[in-house]
């Protein structure tokens, strides 16, 4: 009898520390323009527009514009919201987090040394590559983030 083998693709995991309230960072995540500032926010992926109504179940759409045109959609839907301290939602590229396949982001908020720790995890990637660019991207973005706060 032979069986089927199953990939397992670990999650991916980051920590960072913000010298701001737990209450500021999650209000960058959740305030389109707060999110403007930092999502995007480089002279090659500026921010065309958000779509975000911050309560559970709401779907959002981020559009992100590239120094050759190409206009990058990204979305899904919010799953839980917890101020301040969890944030869940569903994350796809392409039509708006509505038609290709989702990964599921988890980001918590702890305060921590007059400032806040943040964890974010993204899990149920495709394979490992997807898993690696991903990483590179949300390291970037939370650089970015930390610029701003």
């Amino acid at each position: 009898m032979s069986g089927t083998a199953v990939k397992i693709i670990p999650k991916l995991s980051l920590i960072r520390q913000f010298s701001a309230s737990p209450e500021r960072v999650y209000r960058c995540w959740l305030d389109a323009e707060e999110l403007k500032k930092w999502f995007g926010g480089t002279e090659s992926n500026k921010i065309q527009f958000v779509n975000l109504n911050p309560r559970n179940g709401a779907r959002f759409r981020i559009g992100l514009k590239t120094t050759d045109g190409t206009l990058r959609l990204y979305g899904g839907v919010i799953k839980k919201l917890s101020l301040p301290n969890e944030l869940v939602f569903t994350w796809a590229r392409g039509a708006g987090g509505t038609q290709q396949a989702k990964t599921l982001v988890s980001v918590n908020f702890k305060e921590k040394n007059s400032g806040t720790e943040l964890i974010l995890t993204q899990e149920y990637f495709g394979d490992e590559t997807e898993r690696l660019e991903n990483e590179s991207i949300w390291r970037h973005r939370l650089d970015r983030l930390s610029e701003i706060i």
